[in-house]
């Protein structure tokens, strides 16, 4: 469990979630970790997810595998999926799923990621809800 012990959140990372919660999104995490490693970070860090897809689940990012199951699970095309990830592999598991694409760049610049020409979009923070929120074509909506 050192990995999760170690884990940061990313910043504005609580209040998007909080956000898509309120605009009653699906949420999920996918990771290359240990399904007992991201549910001791999810709880150490305070974010609640619907579901979490671990190595133990699914293939590994880039098979698609995770995403089409999510898809079916919550009875929507992949195409209204959003992938939102910060490694190459990210974002071509969510394009090899037929899902949109983010890349978080993390406040680089777009092309200094590797990947960066795949994703869809890509933004530099989780601050800039209201940015991210039109681009996903659910903008002007109240979320203070």
């Amino acid at each position: 469990y050192e990995g999760g012990q170690r884990a940061v959140l990313m910043p504005g990372v609580p209040e998007f979630l909080a956000v898509v919660r309120r605009l009653g999104l699906h949420t999920a995490v996918w990771t290359r970790n240990s399904r007992a490693v991201a549910l001791a970070t999810l709880a150490r860090t305070g974010l609640e997810v619907e579901f979490v897809v671990a190595r133990d689940d699914a293939p590994a990012k880039p098979d698609p595998t995770a995403l089409v199951d999510l898809a079916r699970r919550w009875r929507l095309p992949p195409a209204e999926l959003l992938m939102v990830g910060d490694w190459v592999f990210d974002i071509e598991a969510g394009r090899n799923a037929g899902a949109r694409t983010a890349l978080y760049t993390a406040g680089a610049a777009a092309d200094e990621c590797e990947g960066h020409e795949l994703a869809d979009w890509h933004f530099a923070s989780f601050h800039d809800i209201e940015a991210l929120l039109n681009w996903m074509g659910h903008g002007e909506c109240r979320h203070s």
